[in-house]
């Protein structure tokens, strides 16, 4: 596995491998510690569509550009557009605590998508296959 060049010297990944009865799983660690993969589900009113669909834009987009963050795909569910699933990875929980605290984070999550929302939930994942 390759590290990569930053301004204060390489970062170095490692992969480790899992071994389980019907699948192995090849986990990217770093610095020994396991990506941060959840997703959440948001619910809003049909009215507020445009204004959830225009914040989760700005918000993907700002997010998408946060050191750590390995993925963000915001969706809206086939069978009810009032549904908002969000997948996000993080390399670790210090990126995802970086997430979490940004601008961006406070403007359209808290401020915005948190205000609108009916009810939300949140289901950490763990790597299977």
């Amino acid at each position: 596995m390759h590290g990569r060049n930053t301004t204060s010297g390489i970062i170095e990944f490692r992969a480790i491998r899992i071994e389980r009865r019907d699948c192995t799983i090849n986990v990217l660690k770093r610095r020994d510690r396991i990506m941060v993969s959840f997703t959440v589900r948001l619910r809003f009113d049909p009215e507020d569509h445009e204004k959830v669909t225009d914040m989760l834009c700005h918000l993907t987009e700002a997010s998408r550009k946060e050191p750590g963050a390995s993925a963000t795909f915001p969706t809206l569910l086939k069978a009810t557009t009032r549904t908002v699933l969000i997948y996000e990875q993080y390399q670790d929980e210090a990126a995802r605590d970086f997430h979490r605290n940004t601008p961006h984070f406070a403007q359209y999550a808290i401020g915005g998508l948190y205000q609108l929302m009916k009810d939300r939930q949140l289901e950490n994942l763990t790597a299977v296959c």
